[in-house]
Parts: structure tokens; sequence; C-alpha cells
């Protein structure tokens, strides 16, 4: 089976995302417009909903079922979102791509996903929206009656078939074949995916067939690649260089397959597309009772950075109430100083290593009396974009975090891309590295992770990735 990567937070985690049930409603090809086989469904035409090609605002029906690619045509890209934001990610995309390279046709077939049509092959491989949680880059897509056939399918798509005489072979599937045979011995990750993850459904429909594909395939590719080969210790990974290899059944007998090499993003150990998390979710409920539910998009940001605060480290967090944010801080082990008007949870007004300061958090300035202490400012704070930016510049112009993160927050339906385009620009100019995600768990706001460049603990030590956080006494 695809070996699973234990996470910094991985204890805590319920076993449910979200405590969600199987949605007994939920469609079972493609929207109820595809069945078994692939065929389409005949739909009501009055209740059908066509999709807005967002390049030139026409209107055109949606295919779940993409063409299959052959070896001189271009190929999909595709990206997942939160539901509900599949506009909002292809906006994003069409804004990124006609300010640098021109058009793509970007529409989103199942909900949570996002595919994008590319025939002049402009879009860059490491596109990295804001609003993407993981990104399935230049995906051929292949057809096949039965998992063998299906896993063999792939395989020479990707790398052409052995029995091809090399002047058959694409350059592109030489330089994969060349690349990945040079990648280190257990660089190569795969991830089994289907449709209904998108939704995070507990048990999506074809799950388990895309694991025996995946698995069929490591065992085809582990007898020429090394970095499809287990290490003999796997409780770290000791390669800076990290391929993955993603699988998503569209149908039965369809697939589109993604192999690329992660690009490091930073800041902490982020690498993208992102080989930790399948479709970019990490898991971050806790069992225990917590004061709000917001806990899970400091979580997400942690999980995404791979990086965490430590004991010694003092936590700054700002508007606090009623004291999720200070609860997951906490776990850590660290000190946290919350601010707010509002007192927090009475659980963590009687911690010791809570000090609560009434007070506005947008004045607030941290302890300067001990120069050896790295602070950790964290921020949910309900405000105007602009003020979140004024918020950054004082923190981020006075160098008084190492690590930051922070929630910007959008007034209205869409988000306002140039406010944080300006923050994320204030930011990079006083020295940190900053990069920002609209998680499962956000809602009309994105998280910014924030880290001071050259900065002390920038990851984890390898042999730390994957332990407990620590859990106090309260």
């Amino acid at each position: 089976m695809v070996a699973i990567i234990p996470t910094a937070i991985s204890v805590l985690l319920a076993t449910n995302r979200n405590s969600r049930k199987p949605e007994t409603n939920s469609p079972t090809y493609g929207r109820k417009r595809y069945s078994k086989d692939g065929s389409k469904r005949k739909s009501n035409p009055t209740s059908s909903k066509p999709l807005k090609n967002n390049h030139d605002g026409s209107l055109l029906e949606v295919s779940p079922l993409p063409p299959l690619t052959s070896q001189h045509e271009s190929r999909p890209s595709y990206f997942t979102c939160r539901h509900t934001y599949e506009d909002t990610l292809i906006n994003e995309i069409n804004r990124l791509v006609s300010k640098q390279f021109g058009d793509v046709i970007a529409t989103s077939p199942y909900p949570g996903l996002v595919r994008v049509e590319d025939p002049k092959n402009i879009l860059p491989i490491h596109l990295d929206p804001v609003y993407a949680l993981q990104s399935i880059p230049n995906a051929v897509v292949i057809s096949g009656s039965s998992i063998k056939t299906i896993a063999k399918e792939i395989y020479y798509a990707l790398f052409g078939s052995d029995d091809t005489d090399v002047a058959q072979t694409s350059d592109e599937q030489c330089k994969m074949r060349y690349d990945l045979l040079l990648a280190p011995k257990g660089s190569l990750t795969i991830h089994p995916l289907v449709p209904g993850q998108c939704k995070a459904q507990v048990k999506p429909v074809m799950l388990n067939r895309s694991e025996k594909i995946c698995d069929e395939l490591a065992t085809m590719m582990k007898k020429v690649y090394p970095a499809a080969r287990k290490l003999i210790s796997d409780s770290y990974d000791i390669s800076n260089e990290k391929w993955i290899l993603q699988v998503m059944l569209q149908s039965p007998e369809i697939a589109v397959a993604s192999l690329v090499q992660s690009k490091f993003v930073g800041p902490g150990n982020m690498y993208w597309p992102n080989v930790k998390f399948p479709l970019g979710l990490a898991l971050v409920d806790i069992e225990e009772k917590m004061p709000s539910s917001a806990y899970r998009k400091l979580m997400e940001a942690i999980e995404c950075m791979q990086i965490r605060p430590m004991s010694e480290n003092i936590v700054i967090d700002l508007g606090a109430c009623p004291g999720g944010w200070t609860t997951v801080m906490r776990k850590f082990g660290c000190k946290v100083i919350s601010v707010d008007r509002s007192e927090l949870d009475s659980v963590l007004m009687r911690d010791n290593m809570v000090e609560f300061v009434k007070g506005d958090a947008f004045t607030f300035e941290p302890p300067s009396d001990d120069d050896d202490v790295v602070f950790w400012m964290v921020s949910d704070v309900i405000a105007y974009p602009d003020r979140i930016t004024d918020l950054l510049n004082r923190w981020c112009s006075n160098q008084w975090a190492e690590k930051m993160i922070v929630t910007m927050k959008f007034q209205g339906d869409e988000p306002s891309l140039d406010d944080l385009d300006r923050a994320i620009d204030l930011v990079q100019r006083c020295g940190y590295r900053c990069r920002a995600k609209h998680f499962f768990n956000n809602k009309n706001e994105v998280t910014m992770m924030i880290s001071k460049e050259g900065s002390r603990c920038e990851m984890l030590e390898p042999n730390l990735i994957g332990t407990a956080m620590y859990n106090p006494t309260i």
C-alpha cells in the first residue's frame, strides 16, 4: 500500500475530518451526470446549469470526464480548493495567467476541483494560486478496463513503453525517465485520489480502486526507479528532492495522472505540489473540547509550513478571545501572551503559562527584555485588510517576531487580491518569506504564513517531524 507520512500533530487528530459523516446523497459519478461505465446520463435541460468559461464570458457545458491525451497534445492541469470557492479559484487563475502569460480555459467539473485546459502550453508547472489547496499539473488522461491496464497505461503515458523505440518516445518522456532515475531513493510520494475527496467525504466512491492502481504503479516503478523504493528507515525524510505522483480516477475506467518534482516554496518546509497531504487536505481535528472551531485554521497553517514553535518560544496571540489559537500553541508547550479586549475561556484564564493582556491587538508591543527569546505572532483578529497590512507593517519593520501566522479577512463576496498582494510585498521587503493560502477551514479570508529569512529553527530537525505535541495539564 502507499506509505502514509506521519505529521507533527498526527497524535491529536480525529479519525474523521471535521467529524463529518458520509454523505448519503452524494453523487456516484460526476454529479450523477455519468454512469459507472463513463457514458453520459440524460439530463433535464431546465435544471442543467452550464458553467461559465471565465476566459471570455461565454457559457458552456462542462464534462466531468476529460478527453484522453495523446503524446503530442497539450495536457490539462487540475487544482483543488474548498468546495463553493471554485469560481474564486478560476478567477484567480485567469488573473494570474492573463497578467503574465496569456489565456487558458478554466472550468470546474466536480465540486472542489478545477480543470485548466492549456492548448498553448503557457501554464507554469508550479503555478501556486492562493485559493488552490493542491496542484495536479501537466496531467495525462488515460483509459483502461482493469486496474492493471490503467496502471500500465499511466506508466506508458509518463515514460513511454519499454518496448517502444527511442525514436518514438517523446522528449518529455525521455526527460522524465532520466530525471527520475537520478532522484534519491525514497523521494517519490504517490497519492491515490478520487473527486469525492475534494469535498472531504469519509468514504468516497472509487478510492479503493484508485489505491490498488497506485499499488500496481508502485510495483512497476520500483523495478526501475530507486525513488519509488522505500528507505530502510522511513522515520524521517533525508532528501531535499521530492517527487509526487498523483492519480485521480474520474470514472472506473478513466484516470488522470501527474508526475512532477515538487518545488520548495517556503516558508518553513513547504513544497508545491504538496507532498504531505493528498489534495492538500490536512487532518486537523482535536478530539477534546476546544474554545472555538477556529483552531483548525491555525493547525492547517502549521501543517502546511511543516514547522512548529518550540517549548522555549513565546507566542503572541493577537485578538485571542475565546482562545482556540492560544490552546493550540499551549499544546506545543509554549508560553502564550494573549491580547484581546475580552477574556479568554475560563480554563485558559487559569493556566499559569497564559498571560492575558486586556487591550488593543493593533497597539500591543511584545516584551523586549530578552533578546534570546524567539517570538511567534499569530492573529485571527477581525479587521479590514488595510488594518491587517498596517499590523504586519509594525511587526515586520520592527522585526518583532521570527514566525507569524495571520488571517486577512475580506468584505463582500469576492476576495481583495490586490490588498493581499500589497501586504505580501510589504512583508517581503522587510526581509520575510511569505505565502498565503485559502485553507479548507477558511471562509472569506486567507491565511498568511510568514518567516524571517535565515531565522532560527527555520525547519524542524528531521527526527522531530512526527513527534507528539506537548499536552500540558491545565
